[in-house]
């Protein structure tokens, strides 16, 4: 029986995460296999049942207080021997590895963030020392990263890449890193939905979802200006349209919790009584849910994809490669389809842009309707082809 390590992930609480375990789960079902799944929060992954599809093995990182004499010293070392600084981080993590044969690293956005590539390239050194296949699944990469000679060299180490939008395929050729890479959709495409109970005023087809992340306020030079325009936004929609608005969580993290700036905007508009907070639920209820919104305007990145493969008009509020390059597969152009953050520049440019989704639902709609079924069938392929490699 072949032993699958699938590691760098986030834990179930945030929902994006959840849907990448779910769907890549379902993906290994024709292969026989045990999936050992490390976990840094086993509560959340337990509460949103990821326990039911593999085996959690829970981990620690060392807890060090904010500029402690411990802090400064870890900071130090993270500058003058990188590798003995990961491994005080990740021994749980790579010691667990050692009873697996293949290495699935997955995450998504791990390689589009500056702070992050040193410790997934540390992971994906050591865990090849040990004797692992090592696969990079389902990701996006920021070109820039790829300037830097370790990035290269680290990815050139994986046995393949899978890479989930043409942006970072396009990235990886122009560095010359063409061996062993596949472009399919992100996995969690294919996520199916699960029935969610809707609030008695959530109205099918009238209402408009919104999502925000509190990391996009930290991505523009003026955080306020970000909130402004959501609210701008919300003003535009309860005076030019007869539609309601659902505000959709899909990060619950303690540190990084979606409700918070949700909760701020829906009581600045509580006597309004056509706003709507949806409460958490796991990945394929908040899914039911997107999908039966007119339109959704959303920050995270799974809770854009559950839009777009429910064929509703969507409108990215993104900061990545990710956003802009999965708009670009889809609709030929990321204009109209992606707000970069870090572009909001007046109060008003959320208003602009939704307006061109709404003036344009019609063909938005018929064009997903069109695309998407193929799209989906895409991203099980990546299953397939997954299946194979480890396989043989």
């Amino acid at each position: 029986m072949t032993r699958i390590y699938i590691h760098s992930n986030g834990d179930a609480a945030n929902h994006g995460c959840e849907a990448i375990i779910r769907t890549t789960y379902n993906m290994l079902k024709p292969i026989t296999c045990e999936i050992g799944y490390p976990t840094y929060d086993i509560t959340n992954d337990k509460k949103y049942g990821i326990d039911k599809l593999v085996t959690l093995i829970p981990c620690k990182r060392p807890i060090i207080q904010y500029r402690s004499v411990r802090y400064f010293y870890n900071r130090l070392l993270s500058k003058i021997n990188f590798d003995k600084y990961a491994a005080s981080l990740y021994q749980d993590l790579l010691t667990n590895s050692l009873n697996y044969d293949i290495a699935l690293s997955v995450g998504g956005d791990n390689y589009c963030y500056q702070q992050s590539y040193l410790r997934l390239a540390y992971i994906n050194r050591t865990l090849k020392k040990s004797g692992l296949k090592s696969i990079l699944w389902g990701a996006s990469i920021e070109p820039s990263l790829l300037k830097i000679k370790s990035v290269r060299e680290d990815l050139k180490k994986y046995d393949a890449l899978f890479v989930r939008e043409s942006e970072t395929y396009k990235a990886l050729q122009s560095a010359n890193i063409n061996s062993n890479v596949y472009l399919y959709p992100d996995p969690a495409f294919s996520l199916q939905r699960q029935p969610y109970n809707l609030p008695k005023n959530f109205i099918e087809g009238k209402m408009i979802g919104i999502n925000i992340s509190p990391l996009i306020q930290n991505l523009n030079s003026n955080p306020t200006l970000v909130i402004k325009n959501y609210e701008n936004l919300i003003k535009y929609i309860l005076s030019e349209t007869d539609c309601n608005i659902a505000l959709i969580p899909h990060v619950v993290w303690s540190h990084n919790d979606d409700r918070t700036l949700l909760y701020t905007i829906s009581n600045s508009f509580r006597n309004t009584n056509r706003i709507i907070n949806i409460g958490d639920a796991n990945c394929m209820q908040l899914k039911d849910c997107i999908a039966r919104c007119r339109f959704f305007i959303g920050a995270r990145t799974h809770a854009t994809i559950a839009a777009y493969s429910s064929c509703v008009p969507t409108l990215v509020v993104g900061y990545s490669v990710k956003a802009k390059g999965i708009a670009t597969d889809l609709f030929g152009t990321e204009k109209n389809y992606v707000l970069p953050v870090q572009e909001i520049h007046t109060e008003t440019d959320l208003v602009k842009t939704f307006r061109y989704l709404f003036d344009h639902e019609t063909n938005i709609s018929e064009h997903l309707k069109i695309i998407m079924p193929d799209y989906i069938k895409q991203a099980y392929k990546a299953g397939s082809t997954l299946c194979n490699l480890i396989k043989y």
